[in-house]
């Protein structure tokens, strides 16, 4: 069995484990860990939220429960059914998404913004409505 080798004579199956090797030792961006910390968090609680709402459906809307009971029971005027399956994920994975983006998300600095092409200065307000005139 042969194995494919690159110009230089190293085998490709090495290369690529040194690039791999290598690109495991580069730091990751703050941003970038950030971001995958919030999209991890905000999934989990989306399925989370979906786990209860078809769970508690499941169990509420076609459970072992008759028809006549099912229809007799209520809260606050609502099936019981839909109370716990609908309206409770809801208003909880509401509650728990806004505390979420207004305290843990991360306000992280992109960089400075590069003026848009053609602006003569980007500086000078003066140039840009100047620049704007002619």
């Amino acid at each position: 069995m042969t194995s494919e080798s690159d110009p230089s004579g190293r085998s490709l199956a090495s290369g690529l484990a040194s690039s791999a090797s290598k690109s495991s030792h580069w730091p990751l961006d703050p941003v970038y860990r950030h971001a995958r910390r919030e999209t991890t968090v905000i999934v989990l609680i989306c399925l989370l939220m979906m786990v209860w709402a078809l769970g508690s459906a499941r169990l509420f809307g076609f459970g072992t429960l008759d028809v006549e009971t099912a229809e007799r029971q209520a809260i606050l005027g609502v099936p019981t059914w839909v109370f716990w399956s609908l309206l409770v994920p809801w208003v909880l994975g509401t509650a728990i998404t806004g505390w979420f983006c207004f305290f843990y998300l991360a306000d992280d600095p992109l960089g400075r913004e590069r003026p848009p092409a053609g602006l003569a200065n980007d500086d000078d307000p003066a140039s840009v409505s100047k620049g704007a005139l002619r």
